[in-house]
């Protein structure tokens, strides 16, 4: 994981803050203009999944210029809040790409996410 992606990724503020900081490093970032996500590609395997009601839309093939996407879904209900509208379908596409047999099973060298 690099710096740039962990910087970005805040999972710790709950509520309608937890977006705050993303939107505030976004609009504060240096070089100005430059989205983070396009500044590197990053070398972890990805899961992308696609809700139909999602604000933005993007295309599919765009998900490969971010890293390795292991795992694709797509979903025709939920939105831009998937995690809290379905949190279902969140916990099912992790089980998929996390447990045993996925293609992110054991991502991290010497832990399988099972064992001690």
């Amino acid at each position: 994981m690099t710096n740039t992606h962990h910087k970005y990724c805040r999972f710790s503020t709950p509520g309608p803050a937890a977006s705050s900081r993303a939107f505030y490093e976004f609009e504060h970032r240096r070089p100005a203009g430059a989205f983070p996500a396009s500044q590197a590609y990053v070398d972890v395997p990805l899961g992308v999944a696609r809700f139909a009601n999602d604000t933005v839309l993007l295309p599919r093939r765009w998900n490969q210029t971010l890293g390795p996407v292991v795992y694709e879904s797509e979903y025709d209900v939920g939105g831009h809040f998937a995690a809290w509208e379905r949190p279902d379908a969140i916990a099912k596409d992790l089980r998929a790409m996390f447990g045993r047999g996925g293609p992110a099973f054991a991502c991290v060298k010497g832990k399988n996410g099972y064992d001690e």
